[in-house]
């Protein structure tokens, strides 16, 4: 009888088919992986589409660009993909940005320097003070 210790090949094989599954349990519900702050400070060009569930916290002095081929695309429910909660610098968009909410949140007690749009925003606000 051949177990899993005697046979070098089917350990390889239960190790990997164990390793797929624990990656498989890290993926949410719709095929796609957890939400992911895309923006990391203090600036962040987005070049391609983004994952579903991506999105951008910008704080204080971080900044955003997201150029013709990129996108952002948060499909989490009641969310923004741009949410500046910070005295943040600069969100260009010449891309694409979907969200459930608003596509670009501005907290109450933030502010951005700038907010530039010259792509799309799909949503349910394009800006949105909260």
């Amino acid at each position: 009888m051949t177990t899993l210790r005697s046979c070098p090949s089917c350990h390889r094989r239960f190790l990997a088919s164990a390793a797929t599954a624990l990656a498989l349990a890290a993926i949410a519900p719709y095929g796609t992986a957890v939400a992911a702050d895309l923006c990391a400070p203090p600036s962040t060009t987005i070049s391609s589409a983004g994952g579903t569930g991506d999105f951008c916290d910008l704080g204080a002095g971080e900044s955003v660009v997201i150029d013709a081929n990129g996108s952002l695309n948060d499909d989490t429910p009641a969310s923004s993909a741009v949410r500046v909660t910070g005295a943040a610098g600069t969100v260009d968009n010449a891309g694409s940005i979907t969200a459930t909410d608003s596509g670009i949140a501005v907290d109450a007690a933030a502010s951005s320097g700038a907010i530039s749009n010259s792509g799309t925003i799909t949503s349910g606000s394009d800006v949105h003070d909260s």
